[in-house]
């Protein structure tokens, strides 16, 4: 899905059945990941195929993998404020094969995915959790990480 914004993450995150998909999804991609192991593993599985380099400009680098780091920080911030652990921890379960600095996405001109607000290029290290996306979207991410490691009651 297209999501317009944050009003629209946070219904998406509302409506069960695409909620449920969306958490089939991240444990789908999370699951993939920790099959091909390593630093690059986001890369491997959603980029590599399209002769898309680990570090590279929009089509030619890791977007897809940017697209989903995006989308998961959104989604652990929106279920962090929901209180809805399964898509809290889904979300962060994928965030954690984030990890290495081999991964650096990217835009490339207006109408490119991450091209700044302020009409320029951006440089995004796919490592941790997304700043930008997590701004827009709002929290903090201590108390979403914090949240996350809680088990469920």
């Amino acid at each position: 899905a297209d999501l317009q914004g944050p009003a629209h993450a946070e219904a998406y995150a509302a409506h069960p059945a695409l909620r449920a998909e969306l958490v089939a999804s991240f444990a789908t991609a999370a699951h993939a990941f920790a099959k091909v192991g390593g630093g690059r593993a986001p890369w491997q599985v959603l980029d590599e195929s399209f002769h898309r380099r680990a570090q590279g400009s929009w089509t030619g680098g890791p977007v897809d993998s940017f697209k989903l780091f995006c989308c998961a920080t959104a989604f652990a911030a929106i279920a962090h404020r929901r209180k809805d652990q399964e898509l809290l921890q889904a979300a962060v379960a994928v965030l954690a094969h984030f990890h290495s600095d081999e991964l650096v996405y990217s835009s490339k001109g207006p109408m490119t995915a991450g091209y700044g607000t302020a009409g320029e290029d951006t440089r995004t290290e796919l490592k941790g959790h997304d700043a930008v996306t997590l701004q827009m979207v709002g929290g903090c991410w201590a108390d979403i990480l914090a949240d996350a490691r809680r088990p469920e009651t």
